[in-house]
């Protein structure tokens, strides 16, 4: 897969096992689990990143990596894309650590160092590949943690939106921001070469590398308007971001479940 980073370089330790999961899914999915990460007032990249960053983490499988975010801190919930875990029924999730000062440490070699503090084990409690969704449950979550809230209304042509993601782990730069503009929403089949997806795309002209699969796409106000997953080969400037309708079906699907 072109755009997943091998387990190898980021050195992530993940245990393989199989085990029965039961799990509670609280039936909304808004501002209520995260009020403190949406802003009152639109923001700027600046403002923006260092709260984004605190609801957003990286994915590792034998699969690849990739990056996810929290959708529900209280029972410590966190999305990625399918294409990113696959089959895989447990991964490890790595969250953002920071300094005596509170800087954010972007430096992989911290994280490699320090694994055993900065990582997490994650059970996959639910897939969905045609929506290249996957919902993971995590053993705990740090203090610093929050989770990104659904945007009430599906980002519009224009807009400004955000990603976070571990793009730059090959070179050493940890929770790159990524800024783009909204091309349009469209509901189509796309091929890649992890597969089909068919569901609606919000199209963006902000560009996907590896590991940047699975993170969160926020408007100015820090609100979720879809999930990073593909980029359209053969195009410039085009990337395909599962819509925040789409991840709202998903949870409510799995949540009706219980």
């Amino acid at each position: 897969m072109p755009w997943l980073i091998g387990l190898g370089v980021v050195g992530f330790v993940v245990l393989a096992m199989s085990v029965a999961i039961y799990f509670v899914i609280q039936s909304t999915w808004s501002r209520q689990s995260a009020r403190s990460l949406v802003a009152s007032t639109p923001l700027s990249g600046e403002e923006l990143y260092p709260r984004l960053v605190r609801g957003t983490v990286l994915i590792a499988s034998p699969q690849g990596m990739g990056s996810g975010f929290i959708v529900d801190s209280v029972n410590r919930l966190v999305i990625t894309n399918y294409h990113v875990v696959g089959r895989q029924k447990r991964v490890t999730v790595v969250f953002p650590i920071y300094d005596s000062a509170g800087t954010l440490i972007t430096d992989l070699k911290s994280y490699e160092s320090h694994i055993q503090n900065t990582a997490l084990r994650g059970n996959v409690l639910a897939v969905d590949p045609k929506r290249d969704l996957c919902l993971i449950q995590v053993e705990q979550l740090p203090t610093r943690a929050v989770s990104v809230p659904l945007a009430e209304h599906p980002a519009k042509p224009g807009a400004v939106v955000y990603s976070v993601g571990g793009s730059g782990a090959g070179d050493n730069l940890l929770w790159r921001l990524t800024k783009g503009t909204v091309r349009g929403r469209v509901q189509r089949q796309q091929f890649a070469d992890f597969g089909s997806i068919d569901c609606m795309i919000l199209e963006t002209d902000a560009p996907v590398n590896p590991g940047d699969s699975g993170g969160p796409v926020v408007n100015d106000r820090c609100e979720l308007v879809a999930v990073v997953s593909h980029h359209r080969l053969g195009n410039r400037l085009v990337s395909g971001n599962i819509d925040v309708e789409e991840v709202r079906h998903f949870l409510r699907t799995h949540s009706s479940r219980r």
